[in-house]
């Protein structure tokens, strides 16, 4: 007996082929949008020309403006992207695409330079409203540098000064002290001269006590008023001294701290009000945004990185822009296979491969019972022969492949034997059908008995 299964094969319905008659935007208008960027480019490119040449003042007479042709050539040169593009899309030959590609790129690169120029002057004068407060801000804080700096220039020769001052007065007490010793020591020693010469006229007696005595007065009261000189100019030193040192610890601190509180109030007035330009500047608001920081507290670095994104990132859309829009206006219509068509054909290979790299499965198939009649025959005596029917049922088990790969399990086979009635009912219905087929022969089983 044989079991069939028809295998069916979806097709999937082939796309048809995609059309560009009717495009959401027409080819002339993407042709006359990138013909009106590349003049506003050049005309761009032109006043760039001028105003790097010419940065200061413009000349007056038409010689005067022949070092700047080489750059208004230079920009000209951006109206040839757009027959560039056509030549690469629609010529045929390796050689003029691959010139004409080699052409193209420059051109772009130059363009993009021009709009680098022209856009950065924009975000410069976006960014100059707020720049004479950033300035102010910068003045103040240099003065308060200033003032921190003169106080401790001021503070470390106060401190100087006042060491000076205090070595002249501990000079001065020394001197006070020597001269005071001085004096005293020459006023025992007058005292013992006269007592001296006193002595030494009694015992010549003669006319010498006060003649001696009168010089030897004259002679201690000169020295002395030099002495007394000499302390006094000690002790006027010691007093400037002592005055100089009491004036520079009163007056000059107050100096410096007044010089310093005015310059951190002026540097408090200006961040406020470059705090508020900023907080108006917008793009001020977006670097701060992208560095998470407030407007005010942008550094020179960070500022310059927002200038240099806004310029590159702009330029880098606008010019190309233009060139973009010549290649789709002069792209190719297409006539064989569209992508809707290679995606399916894509997605079929990869649902197959998918398939073949499953896991096999198998699914279970029954055989009807194959029913088998066969007769014992049985010879008791010579004489007489018994044939005895027994009915055989063989249950086949077969697994066929659904899916996957991989080793199929094997298929097995049991068998049951019937004798009695049901046996010999399925041996006369047997013998009846005219279809049947004729039994297999009856195996002799012999069993004799004595």
């Amino acid at each position: 007996m044989t079991i069939a299964f028809d295998s069916v094969r979806h097709a999937a319905p082939r796309a048809m082929p995609v059309e560009f008659s009717n495009p959401a935007v027409s080819l002339p208008t993407l042709l006359v949008f990138a013909w009106g960027l590349e003049v506003v480019g050049v005309a761009c490119g032109v006043v760039n020309a001028a105003q790097t040449t010419f940065p200061k003042a413009f000349p007056t007479t038409l010689v005067g403006w022949l070092p700047a042709l080489p750059l208004v050539v230079l920009a000209m040169t951006e109206l040839l992207r757009i027959p560039l593009a056509q030549a690469f899309q629609r010529k045929r030959g390796l050689v003029p695409r691959g010139l004409a590609l080699a052409a193209l790129l420059p051109i772009c690169a130059i363009a993009f330079e021009n709009w680098t120029f022209g856009i950065e002057r924009i975000v410069t004068l976006r960014m100059a409203e707020a720049e004479p407060a950033r300035e102010a801000l910068r003045r103040a804080e240099r003065a308060v540098e200033a003032a921190g700096a003169e106080a401790t220039r001021r503070t470390d020769a106060d401190r100087a000064g006042r060491a000076d001052l205090q070595k002249r007065i501990e000079e001065g007490r020394r001197q006070q002290e020597a001269l005071s010793l001085h004096m005293e020591k020459a006023a025992i020693a007058h005292k013992d001269l006269l007592n001296e010469i006193a002595t030494h006229c009694l015992k010549i007696a003669g006319a010498c006590l006060q003649p001696r005595s009168l010089a030897e007065d004259q002679r201690y009261a000169a020295e002395r008023r030099d002495d007394a000189a000499k302390l006094e100019r000690v002790m006027a030193g010691i007093a400037d001294a002592e005055r100089a040192l009491q004036a520079m610890a009163t007056g000059s601190g107050t100096s410096g701290s007044d010089a310093r509180a005015a310059a951190e109030a002026e540097l408090a007035t200006a961040r406020r009000a470059f705090a508020e330009e900023a907080n108006q500047n917008q793009v001020y608001r977006l670097a701060a945004m992208v560095h998470g920081v407030a407007p005010e507290q942008l550094t020179d670095r960070q500022l310059a990185r927002a200038r240099g994104f806004f310029s590159l990132f702009s330029a880098a859309i606008v010019s190309l822009a233009g060139v973009l829009s010549a290649l789709i206006a002069y792209w190719p219509e297409r006539t064989g296979p569209s992508v809707t068509e290679h995606a399916v054909k894509l997605l079929r290979a990869l649902r197959a491969w998918a398939g073949r790299r499953r896991k096999k499965v198998v699914q279970r198939v029954e055989v009807p019972v194959e029913k088998i009649v066969e007769t014992v025959v049985e010879k008791i005596v010579p004489e007489l022969v018994i044939e005895k029917p027994i009915l055989v049922e063989r249950n086949t088990v077969r697994w066929l492949p659904y899916s996957g790969s991989g080793p199929l399990p094997e298929a097995h086979t049991s068998e049951s034997r019937v004798e009695g009635p049901a046996a010999a009912a399925a041996l006369d219905e047997a013998r009846r059908s005219p279809a049947a087929e004729p039994p297999p022969p009856a195996r002799p089983a012999l069993r004799l008995f004595k």
